[in-house]
């Protein structure tokens, strides 16, 4: 079993003018099955819309993300390495959406996630991805998305979720967990988690039609990264970060 060691401290937010103090103890992580789809894809539109700073880079709409991240809920879930987080009153508070690639499919092989230019940058980041990728490395496990509430970060939820992916990642074949950091918060992570960045694109280089920079993030995030580590069985020797 892995070594549960996220923070049991609770961070207090304000709802409808009361101080709303979650229950981090009280949450709980599974994985994602055909049930959860639909609850699945309203968190994403949700949470992660308003929350992630390459859609706010591009005033992504809910009308525009809505068919895209059903698609990416029905792609992934399928595959049983995904998962949810659920809080004291069984709603999801987070998911990790994750689905196995294996060597020899196409270099640029993906789940259809995101609106034409969002999706451009993600083709950036995986072009010719398996030259990267150690030679004895022939399926990993990839993530797609990785969110959690707002008002549940800073416990290392997000990191409680890789650990029971890798472990069920390795059982279906998958040596190694592949991921994009397109945010500050999810490229320290990864850090954390020992992750190496295979190829990292600047902002500054994705210019649209006008010749400026497509994504101009509000946090200040300036490159996206393809992020690697291979797959170690039972390793409980990694903490979980207050980041996400």
């Amino acid at each position: 079993m892995l070594r549960n060691v996220f923070k049991s401290a609770c961070r207090r937010t304000v709802m409808n003018g009361r101080a709303y103090k979650p229950r981090i103890d009280a949450v709980t992580t599974s994985f994602a099955t055909l049930n959860d789809v639909d609850e699945m894809h309203e968190f994403l539109l949700r949470d992660y819309l308003h929350n992630t700073s390459l859609n706010a880079a591009i005033n992504l709409t809910r009308e525009e993300a809505a068919p895209r991240y059903r698609a990416t809920v029905e792609h992934c879930v399928p595959f049983g390495t995904s998962t949810v987080l659920r809080n004291s009153e069984n709603s999801i508070i987070g998911i990790c959406l994750t689905f196995l690639l294996h060597r020899g499919q196409g270099d640029d092989s993906q789940s259809p996630t995101t609106v034409q230019t969002i999706q451009d940058l993600g083709k950036v980041l995986n072009k010719n991805k398996w030259e990267l990728i150690p030679a004895d490395v022939s399926t990993v496990v990839y993530a797609d998305i990785g969110s959690v509430d707002e008002r549940y970060r800073g416990h290392g939820l997000l990191e409680k979720q890789f650990h029971l992916i890798y472990e069920e990642a390795q059982k279906a074949g998958a040596t190694a967990f592949m991921a994009e950091g397109t945010s500050f918060a999810s490229q320290r992570v990864f850090a954390k988690q020992g992750f190496t960045v295979l190829r990292e694109v600047q902002h500054q280089d994705i210019l649209g039609a006008d010749g400026k920079p497509v994504f101009e993030c509000p946090d200040g995030t300036r490159s996206a990264q393809l992020v690697f580590r291979r797959l170690e069985p039972r390793r409980t020797d990694m903490l979980y970060s207050n980041e996400l």
